[in-house]
């Protein structure tokens, strides 16, 4: 499996090396296809707003969006690659701030852009939350996810419906 992790904002003190191995864990967990390969962008608010506006067009800035490579029927030339995720940082922060009070920034921020890949790369897998039995279902596969990356996950990580 490969996971390219880009840092594309100056914003927040971020290093890629703080949750590297646990989104590769992630993905592991996730994907049963041993080739698999996904890209992280971590952006700042404005940035990702632009994207919100131009794919969804909503001119906001959001936590996160996916960008799925693969429809139903796999494609030939795109072989193994799943998609873009992007994540600001931004958001992601103020969101460590209040889902993971009781934790050091770096900790807490480490929860959040978990919790927010995870979400991000079931909507690379087709998941999604547009009615009342998908967004059950995509809920529960990332508590299933989520508990079994952090077996003693603090309150906040999976506590989002």
């Amino acid at each position: 499996m490969t996971l390219n992790l880009l840092n594309r904002q100056r914003t927040v003190k971020f290093h890629v090396q703080w949750v590297r191995g646990i989104l590769e864990k992630a993905l592991k967990t996730t994907v049963a296809d041993k080739d698999a390969e996904v890209t992280i962008a971590f952006l700042s608010d404005s940035r990702i707003r632009v994207l919100n506006k131009e794919w969804r067009g909503i001119d906001a800035s959001t936590d996160c969006l996916s960008f799925p490579m693969q429809d139903e029927k796999p494609d030939p030339f795109i072989g193994h690659y799943l998609g873009d995720i992007a994540i600001s940082l931004q958001t992601a922060e103020n969101q460590a701030d209040i889902y993971f009070p009781n934790y050091c920034k770096q900790k807490a921020l480490v929860f959040e852009v978990t919790v927010l890949f995870v979400h991000s790369l079931l909507h690379l897998l087709g998941y999604d939350h547009n009615d009342d039995k998908a967004f059950h279902d995509m809920s529960r596969r990332e508590v299933e996810v989520l508990t079994k990356l952090f077996p003693d996950a603090p309150e906040g990580l999976t506590q989002r419906q």
